[in-house]
């Protein structure tokens, strides 16, 4: 089923509203008002993608759609010290529900900060153990290692590489775009502009 952009940010619009709502009912169900805001938000990504594959698509124009839609800009990198002055904000408000709190801190950062994680020592300690037994593999250690930390500590590096590389492809003379964005893409390993 496709959608146009304008259906999908009044479907949005209406579905966070109904999605307040939801929430803060008596008895609220968290599962079922989760489930309603996540087929909205496929509707919103579902137009983002027939935007992009229309002929003589214009990216920026998808993407600023996509963000409006959503009610929040996806592709922005995050501010963890913004998100956390607003978790403990919201924490702070008479009749705070954490729960609330929490998920809002988390759609914040863009990823899940109540996850188990282990500290960096003792990441770097079973990092260390992992590198230097007999035949290790070092793939795999470092994937135990971004595992316990909770996060990717090698991509910072490869990001910086492969922006150098779309920066090249960009700049050349008759660049591609849009074969620019997918050599980014597969270089990073996942779609920057999802």
């Amino acid at each position: 089923m496709q959608f146009t952009q304008a259906i999908a940010v009044a479907i949005l619009s209406y579905v966070a509203n109904k999605d307040d709502a939801c929430r803060t009912a008596p008895d609220a169900n968290m599962s079922l008002c989760s489930a309603n805001q996540a087929a909205c938000k496929s509707a919103c990504s579902d137009s983002y993608d027939s935007c992009r594959v229309a002929p003589d698509a214009n990216m920026s124009f998808c993407a600023a759609n996509y963000a409006k839609c959503l009610g929040t800009n996806p592709f922005q990198k995050r501010d963890e010290a913004s998100c956390k002055a607003k978790d403990d904000a919201c924490r702070s408000a008479p009749g705070a529900n954490m729960a609330q709190c929490s998920a809002e801190h988390a759609d914040c950062l863009g990823y899940n900060p109540y996850t188990k994680r282990g500290s960096e020592e003792a990441c770097k300690a079973k990092d260390d153990a992992c590198r230097s037994a007999p035949d290790a593999n070092m793939a795999d250690c470092s994937a135990k290692n971004a595992d316990c930390l909770g996060y990717n500590p090698y991509a910072k590096r490869a990001e910086q590489d492969c922006k150098a590389k779309d920066d090249a492809c960009r700049s050349a003379p008759d660049a591609n775009m849009a074969e620019c964005s997918a050599q980014n893409a597969k270089c990073l390993g996942y779609n920057p502009y999802q």
